[in-house]
């Protein structure tokens, strides 16, 4: 069985692992979107 200490430290884990993606995903799509923005999409 896991413990609550354990289940809350991987659900941190995955949180930051998702925000990591997010970050990579923005700055990567970024200019695209302010691009995209700039014609009015």
């Amino acid at each position: 069985m896991l413990s609550p200490m354990r289940v809350r430290q991987s659900r941190r884990l995955g949180i930051l692992r998702r925000a990591e993606r997010w970050a990579r995903f923005v700055s990567s799509g970024a200019k695209e979107f302010v691009l995209l923005e700039g014609q009015g999409w």
